[in-house]
């Protein structure tokens, strides 16, 4: 590989970031699309909560059976 394909490599890296980067247009309707389908995977309540497993829970015994979080 010569240097010259190292930096062509490096340009083709270069502009794909850039693009990334670049503010492009957003699509309102698949926007409001994706929104849509969000709200109503959530709201048919398949992806509530789960408990906990016990040994994932760190809090101290007492306060695990009580209910009672860390956060106050």
């Amino acid at each position: 590989m010569s240097p010259e394909d190292g930096m062509r490599e490096h340009d083709d890296v270069e502009a794909v970031l850039a693009a990334a980067l670049r503010p492009g247009t957003v699509d309102d309707t698949a926007t409001r699309a994706a929104v849509a389908a969000f709200r109503a995977a959530r709201d048919t309540g398949l992806h509530g909560p789960r408990r906990t497993r016990r040994r994932d829970d760190w809090r101290h015994p007492l306060d695990a059976r009580s209910g009672a979080s860390d956060a106050s």
